[in-house]
């Protein structure tokens, strides 16, 4: 159903009106979509939340037409998610995509200058943990230049606790 309203002011979109609608898929996903208007742009937000047996993923997006980039289609993608595998192991996983470097903080989604998508196994006991992660990572500010970054990272950490015999 209509959630509450909310009004939104920026200098450079103006005065605007998000119009939140909450839509249940099941009894373990949910959707939310909410158009953003104002005189300068025309936004459709949305969020997907889906809950498994052994994890759970939510998913937050956005696309808008606007008076910033005229031309063009500007939206946004964050994904998340974590699943238990079973022997105390869990992957995890979150995606960040952009149309352009600006859009986040042009809409308020978000104040990150480097976008960091990434994939993970991991098993943390009392006695030790180990983790296994891939890390793409895409900057988003003017004086930086993708092709001259490190953009994929794999990191294996191994990590063992020791406790010192007891003196007799």
């Amino acid at each position: 159903g209509l959630l509450i309203p909310s009004v939104r002011s920026t200098n450079q979109l103006g005065v605007g009106i998000k119009l939140p609608y909450f839509i249940t898929l099941g009894d373990h996903r949910d959707l939310t979509l909410t158009p953003y208007l104002s005189p300068s742009t025309r936004t459709l937000e949305a969020r997907y939340r889906q809950a498994y047996l052994r994890g759970e993923i939510e998913v937050t997006a956005a696309v808008s037409r606007d008076d910033i980039l005229p031309d063009d289609t500007r939206a946004y993608l964050f994904a998340e998610g974590a699943f238990d595998l079973g022997g105390e192991y869990r992957l995890a996983f979150d995606v960040e995509a952009v149309s352009d470097p600006a859009y986040l903080l042009d809409y308020g989604y978000s104040d990150k200058d480097r976008l960091d998508s990434e994939i993970s196994v991991s098993r943390y006991t009392a006695q030790d943990s180990i983790r296994a992660a891939l890390t793409h990572y895409e900057s988003l500010r003017d004086d930086e230049v993708n092709g001259t970054q490190p953009t994929i990272l794999a990191e294996i950490r191994y990590d063992r606790r020791y406790r010192p015999a007891a003196a007799a």
